[in-house]
């Protein structure tokens, strides 16, 4: 079913090499950088308020998966390889 979607091709063969948590990690941050693109592109639009708030939320996320990951105890490579960075 995503293979009419526009990242599809970069990630195809993806699903037999990676965890699907990695996975998911891997499209937020391929996501992330396309809509940061977008709005480098048309700076006078709505793109730059929108990157703007997406930045946030992958950082309020990250905060959490890091504060989550220290009160259960996991190891700093298992936080690590869920953090979304750019």
């Amino acid at each position: 079913s995503l293979k009419g979607y526009w990242f599809y091709e970069e990630i195809k063969n993806l699903f037999e090499q990676m965890a699907l948590s990695r996975l998911e990690v891997y499209l937020d941050r391929m996501w992330a950088k396309r809509v940061i693109a977008h709005s480098r592109y048309h700076p006078i639009s709505v793109l730059p308020v929108l990157s703007y708030i997406l930045l946030k939320k992958i950082e309020m996320d990250n905060l959490r998966i890091l504060a989550r990951g220290k009160e259960e105890g996991m190891g700093v490579e298992d936080i690590k390889e869920q953090l979304v960075l750019i």
